[in-house]
């Protein structure tokens, strides 16, 4: 019955969703996570079950991964609209959560968890202080972090794991002041970041998003001479109008912190952008040729921040991006791809410029 319940809710994908190769090989399959967690809940079966049938595969042709299964519209507006409304990557980076108070809190809230043995919430505060301990600059070179990740990853069996953890939370205090840059509490933006786009493009003037409106440049300071554009587009695997905290819609917490106009992504803005930030949003689209097309029409570049692809690609993620299929999608896009900022690799993440080519 699980794998039933799976095979009704997605169809499977017979051709690549970049090149529509029909050849591909199995790799390695998503690991557990808060959307595999929440999918399994909304079919009624177990987490390995799902992830073992939504496999993932890459193409032979143009190097693509992509999921052998994808899941139905009706299951991912469950997903993004009801369990999991709210970006908590994108409200993290205008949080204020990275700190020796939430470090502390999220500990003490998964010591009650683990004591009730309550599955659920042990998961959910194992990734949230497991969160925090992973943005501090250069983590895994400190024993502290060492040490509490060690009790985070033990604390279900043995609870008392996590009864003094004050004195290692001490020691990190002078760490937890300001997070890793490009990771959850950071975003995206940073003035680096914008200052190596600018050497590529010459001055960037019209300025564009796709995807997250909080973890990018159109809330941040570190791009603030140019005029700046949300582009609203709906996906079926991706947030929307659901995404509010406190009532607060994830837009309007955007227009709180810049001037940013939005618009349609229907509406086909007048104006040619300089530069489109599109910041791991790629990964969720279902027709990813397409829609790039239509990106390097509105803009003369495109800034994709992926993920690595030594980590295999997530559930909720429709695909992953190698180089080699970087490459190919420039290609088919009449696109040159720029790389090189390194100081992203450290986060996990991956950063190519595509540039129109005249």
């Amino acid at each position: 019955m699980s794998a039933d319940a799976v095979r009704a809710a997605s169809f499977p994908v017979l051709t690549c969703p970049l090149c529509n190769s029909p050849h591909a090989k199995r790799v390695a399959d998503a690991l557990p996570n808060l959307y595999s967690e929440k999918l399994a809940e909304l079919l009624h079966v177990s987490e390995s079950a799902l992830l073992s049938l939504l496999s993932n595969v890459q193409c032979l042709s143009c190097g693509l991964i992509y999921k052998s299964r994808w899941l139905q519209p009706d299951l991912l507006k469950q997903l993004f609209q009801g369990a999991v409304a709210l970006h908590p990557k994108g409200w993290d980076a205008i949080s204020g959560r990275f700190s020796t108070n939430s470090l502390r809190y999220e500990l003490q809230t998964l010591h009650a968890a683990c004591l009730a043995q309550d599955r659920p919430r042990i998961a959910r505060h194992q990734r949230a202080s497991r969160s925090i301990l992973e943005s501090i600059i250069d983590y895994s070179s400190s024993k502290h972090v060492a040490e509490l990740l060690d009790r985070i990853d033990r604390a279900a069996i043995d609870p008392n794991l996590l009864i003094d953890c004050e004195p290692a939370i001490t020691q990190l205090a002078p760490n937890l002041i300001e997070p890793a840059p490009f990771k959850r509490f950071s975003g995206f933006a940073s003035k680096p970041l914008w200052a190596w786009l600018e050497e590529q493009l010459g001055d960037i003037k019209n300025y564009a998003e796709l995807g997250c409106p909080l973890w990018g440049f159109l809330p941040s300071s570190a791009a603030s001479n140019t005029t700046k554009t949300y582009l609203s587009r709906n996906e079926h695997n991706y947030w929307g109008a659901g995404c509010t905290q406190n009532a607060l819609p994830c837009v309007q917490a955007m227009q709180q912190r810049a001037e940013v106009k939005v618009c349609a992504w229907e509406a086909k803005p007048p104006q040619t952008f300089d530069l489109l930030g599109m910041f791991q949003y790629l990964d969720h689209v279902e027709a990813p040729l397409q829609l790039m097309q239509q990106a390097l029409f509105l803009s003369h570049a495109v800034a994709l921040v992926l993920d690595e692809t030594h980590q295999p690609c997530a559930v909720q993620h429709v695909s992953a991006w190698p180089l080699l299929a970087v490459h190919y999608i420039a290609k088919r896009c009449n696109a040159q791809v720029i790389s090189g900022f390194t100081p992203i690799q450290d986060s996990g993440n991956e950063l190519f410029l595509l540039r129109r080519v005249a």
